[in-house]
């Protein structure tokens, strides 16, 4: 075990179970970050940032020529070269290896970023998906993590694209501006999909800037943690606001085209536009 007590070793034997952690989920410059310092200053919840989608990469790796899986198996049908039996000889235990390979990712990705073991739970953060930068596959989480527990921070679209345009700091043009508001939608929709896992949990950005306690017991309970005033506490730290670029929101933003979309969405967690 590292020095930094969290080797894999530990992770084997601690009490948490690297295969199901808090991933949250949505578009970015939606409060992400405020929610994973909220969650970390829970005692029994160790949570990182984003790690702009290695599982994936990782993933895709194994598989993509995966000779390690079915070695043995052509081996021992064919002794002179583990290359020259077919493929299908490894197949038939694909599923169990596909298991098997899932649990040590999952021990991989909380060792790499330092989940501390002597917590219950842990996470991090994989948002952007479903925009037309990321469509990574959900099937690849549940391979890895089976257990985990999905939290989809929504932001109002028009006050997550003002965040974008002052994060960006740059020029940008009408026509971006109505892309990043139509991926608002698609990411909200690609997130909701995981409802399916009957593990998903929605948090509204200005529930959680109201009342952290409000927004989170409902997901605490499900863990089966208590509420922590710690986590309170780290709403009411003194934090720098986004920039905000307000000519673009008060001349620009009212044009933009409302899709049947956005429109829908948005009622579904009261917003208005």
């Amino acid at each position: 075990m590292g020095a930094n007590g969290t080797g894999l070793d530990c992770l084997s034997s601690c009490s948490f179970d690297p295969q199901a952690p808090i991933l949250v989920i949505g578009a970015g410059r939606s409060g992400s970050t405020l929610l994973v310092r909220v969650m970390n200053s829970h005692p029994n919840i160790s949570f990182k940032g984003e790690t702009k989608f290695l599982l994936a990469q990782v993933w895709s790796l194994l598989w993509q020529n995966p000779a390690w899986c079915w070695f043995e198996s052509r081996l021992a049908s064919n002794p002179r070269s583990s290359e020259e039996c077919n493929a299908d000889v490894g197949k038939q235990n694909l599923a169990a290896e596909q298991q098997r390979a899932g649990a040590i990712c999952a021990r991989f990705i909380a060792s790499l970023i330092k989940a501390d073991p002597a917590c219950r739970f842990w996470g991090f953060k994989e948002i952007w998906n479903g925009s037309g930068s990321f469509h990574i596959p959900w099937e690849i989480y549940d391979q890895v993590f089976p257990g985990a527990t999905w939290v989809h921070l929504i932001r109002h679209p028009l006050d997550f694209l003002g965040s974008c345009v002052g994060w960006n700091c740059c020029e940008s043009s009408f026509s971006a501006f109505q892309q990043q508001l139509d991926e608002w939608a698609a990411i909200v929709r690609y997130s909701q999909a995981r409802a399916a896992t009957g593990r998903y949990f929605e948090v509204r950005y200005e529930d959680l800037k109201k009342s952290a306690r409000t927004a989170l017991t409902p997901l605490f309970e499900r863990l089966g943690i208590p509420w922590d005033e710690a986590c309170a506490n780290t709403l009411m730290e003194k934090r720098g606001d986004s920039r905000r670029d307000t000519f673009a929101e008060r001349h620009l933003f009212p044009r933009l085209e409302r899709t049947p979309e956005v429109m829908y969405l948005a009622g579904q967690y009261n917003y208005s536009l």
